[in-house]
């Protein structure tokens, strides 16, 4: 067959196979249904990603707060899949199966997938470059991953199998799918170069040139076109010979364009706060959002374009509306909760810090009451029956408060955001930025002890006088912990190696157990680690101190908790749910996680409790690690 017979043939039969809502997924899935439903919510921060579910008006959206959220009619259902933005989606023709791109913008760079019935990570791969496109092959058989690494393109099995089906190197992808029979895949990127391959030999069918250095390619007209920009215009080339047939003026659009449109979609600024849909030459009137932020995705359904906006609200426009003489997006309903800015415990009692007001509760079933308002923070603990409060992202004060709210006093003026904070006592260990940490007597604020590092991470009083710090490892200072005397100054590092130390915690400080604590230590090598450790300090003769790793997870994890009772550590260490792990044993208690991945845990004396990243409270029976309830603060 003729070179461009045969991509003309490609493109006119390219038709995804869908199935319902409803079909039996091909995959192996558990025998029972999740345990725990979850509600649509509000996604916090810029809507990064919108997806339509193939042969369905449903649609998923994600963003900057790594939840993705299914939109079908006027439900929505939400699971936070990441701890770090989901940038790109893409949904699976069998429809329960979905891939999810995270990025934190630097390093991190993960495909995961996910059964979304069951809420279940399938496989998740890292990879070291940059993904410019993620699709599923037509039948679903195939993740087809395009990145800016020397091969270009990644195609991984429902399984995380790597397979062969293009041979030789296709240089940066970012676009690429199949025909309707998975035969034949069609990829372009950045070298303009159209490419048709056969998927069983790996060799290349046809190949033609188009314009180079393109932006955000789609394909429409049942694929017959490619919608691409490039410097100032939208290109409508011919996918079957690489030639530019038309050109459309345009500034930075927000592509939104479906495979069956007849012309390119695209979404761009009017003026300064002031937004157009475009459909090729035409234009709609102005338009302003109504939460004043700045489109970051669109995408195209039957009779209707979605928004998502840098404020994280979802938007719909009806298609009729381009012929109107105004355009007036129609905001989904906000289904936020309260912010939880932080929890704190005394043991019998449950504190919450939201929005500068102190709540309490004493078990699932109480409400919660409020104590006091007023303080400027968003971090407490409390320190001899007060609270100390302070802000851990901006300059501010480190308040005393007594546990009613009437006597509250300032104990210090911290410069920069406090990144860590630890009580023993009557005294205070605090992190500034990353390079101070100030030890403060609340009975003697006079007794002021300071130390400048860098890389500091935490630091924690172990005696009146002395002091553990935890920082990043450099070639000239391998050792991540040191120990200070805080009356001479004296720093000696302790005999433990990695490129990072954080989290740390003493492991049974109600037992006045000051030798033991706990942290978790970062590798980054070939293959990288984080292990959360025991630490065994000898005061008397420091150097042989030794450590212990209670368990490790085989990548990097910088966001990761820990709370110690002195014979169990309870983690959130691999970015899931908690883990209980008995330092004695070694056996492990997996917590079960709502919706929202936990941020944080509390003991009480029958209760863990954890704070979760939608602003919902976990309450467990602390002896069976059971859940009992989620609650959350109730909208005033």
């Amino acid at each position: 067959m003729h070179k461009r017979a045969f991509a003309a043939a490609f493109a006119l039969t390219f038709v995804f196979i869908c199935s319902s809502l409803n079909a039996k997924s091909s995959m192996e899935t558990p025998d029972t249904e999740p345990s725990q439903q979850s509600l649509s919510r509000k996604h916090r921060g810029a809507i990064l990603a919108l997806a339509r579910v193939p042969g369905t008006d449903s649609f998923f959206s994600a963003g900057q707060d790594g939840f993705l959220t299914l939109h079908s009619g006027d439900t929505g259902e939400s699971w936070q899949l990441s701890n770090i933005p989901i940038r790109a989606i893409a949904v699976n023709p069998d429809r329960n199966c979905v891939a999810v791109y995270e990025s934190d913008g630097f390093s991190i760079n993960r495909i995961s997938v996910w059964d979304w019935k069951f809420k279940k990570r399938m496989y998740a791969k890292r990879f070291r470059d940059s993904i410019t496109a993620i699709s599923w092959s037509a039948k679903g058989s195939w993740l087809i991953i395009g990145n800016t690494s020397i091969e270009g393109i990644a195609i991984l099995d429902k399984n995380g199998n790597p397979q062969k089906r293009i041979l030789g190197t296709t240089g940066i992808v970012s676009l690429g799918t199949t025909g309707a029979s998975e035969s034949s895949m069609i990829t372009f990127g950045p070298s303009g170069l159209i490419r048709y391959t056969d998927t069983g030999s790996g060799k290349e069918r046809a190949v033609y040139q188009a314009e180079r250095d393109t932006r955000n390619p789609v394909l429409y007209l049942n694929n017959l076109k490619i919608a691409a920009y490039r410097d100032g215009a939208i290109l409508e080339i011919d996918a079957t010979s690489g030639k530019t047939i038309t050109t459309y003026p345009a500034t930075e659009p927000i592509m939104a364009t479906e495979a069956a449109d007849d012309k390119p979609a695209w979404f761009e600024r009017s003026d300064s706060d002031k937004w157009q849909l475009r459909l090729g030459n035409e234009k709609s009137m102005p338009f302003s959002l109504d939460d004043k932020s700045s489109i970051k995705s669109a995408i195209s359904l039957d009779d209707r374009f979605i928004i998502g906006s840098g404020n994280g609200n979802l938007y719909t426009i009806p298609k009729d509306a381009m012929r109107g003489t105004t355009m007036d997006p129609i905001r989904f309903p906000d289904n936020s909760i309260p912010v939880i800015d932080d929890i704190a415990s005394d043991g019998s009692r449950l504190f919450l810090l939201s929005s500068g007001s102190v709540y309490v509760a004493v078990n699932p079933d109480s409400m919660f009451e409020t104590v006091f308002r007023g303080i400027t923070a968003n971090r407490f603990t409390i320190v001899d029956s007060q609270f100390v409060s302070w802000s851990d992202s901006a300059a501010g004060d480190v308040t005393l408060t007594a546990f009613d709210g009437t006597d509250r006093r300032i104990i210090c003026k911290a410069k920069e955001g406090i990144r860590s904070l630890s009580v023993l006592g009557t005294r205070i260990s605090f992190v500034e930025g990353t390079s101070t940490v100030h030890v403060i007597d609340t009975a003697a604020p006079s007794a002021h002890f300071t130390y400048s590092g860098a890389g500091i991470q935490d630091a924690v009083l172990v005696s009146p006088d002395r002091l553990i710090v935890s920082k990043s490892g450099t070639s000239r200072s391998p050792n991540p912990l040191l120990v200070i005397n805080t009356t001479t100054g004296e720093t000696v590092p302790l005999p433990f190696t990695g490129d990072l130390c954080y989290g740390l915690r003493l492991t049974s400080p109600l037992e006045r157990d000051f030798s033991t604590l706990n942290g978790f230590i970062v590798r980054n090598g070939d293959v990288a680690s984080t292990e959360l450790s025991t630490f065994s300090v000898n005061h008397s003769t420091v150097a042989s101190s030794s450590v212990t790793a209670e368990v490790t997870y085989a990548d990097e994890d910088l966001t990761a908790t820990l709370v110690p009772d002195g014979r169990r550590v309870y983690t959130n260490l691999g970015k899931g749910p908690f883990l209980e792990i008995s330092t004695q044993t070694g056996r492990q208690r997996e917590f079960e996680r709502g919706y929202a991945l936990p941020s944080k845990m509390v003991l009480l004396d029958d209760y863990t409790v954890t704070l979760n990243n939608d602003g919902s409270i976990g309450w467990y029976d602390r002896n069976t690690c059971k859940k009992i309830a989620f609650r959350t603060l109730p909208v005033e």
